[in-house]
């Protein structure tokens, strides 16, 4: 064979070597990348999803706290409203024994 095919030939096998070599190593650096990336979304999703549990918790015991508010204030109001009750059935019951007893009064003399 020619000299120079010779070295010709020795120099594109070289460069394809080290087309390989660099392909080769890019794809290499390319995977170590994706796995960097998919290792920080990973870790990104696991703060969004902790920080999510903790807004949901405070949600939650927010609206626990302002259903004890509201049950307080309901039952505070049923126990005014049955004593504003208890003194009309008590006036109630009293008329009504004097209306039995006397009969009904006579127009415009109910207290």
């Amino acid at each position: 064979m020619h000299p120079d095919l010779e070295r010709l030939i020795s120099e594109d096998e070289t460069a394809r070597a080290g087309v390989d070599a660099a392909s080769s190593a890019a794809r290499a650096r390319l995977e170590a990348v994706r796995a960097d990336v998919a290792c920080q979304r990973e870790a990104r999703l696991r703060q969004l999803d902790q920080a999510l549990e903790r807004s949901v918790t405070q949600i939650l015991d927010e609206a626990d706290r302002e259903a004890g508010r509201r049950r307080a204030r309901r039952e505070a109001h049923s126990r005014e409203a049955a004593a504003r009750g208890a003194a009309l059935v008590d006036r109630a019951a009293d008329l009504w024994v004097r209306i039995v007893r006397e009969g009904p009064a006579p127009k415009g003399s109910i207290p």
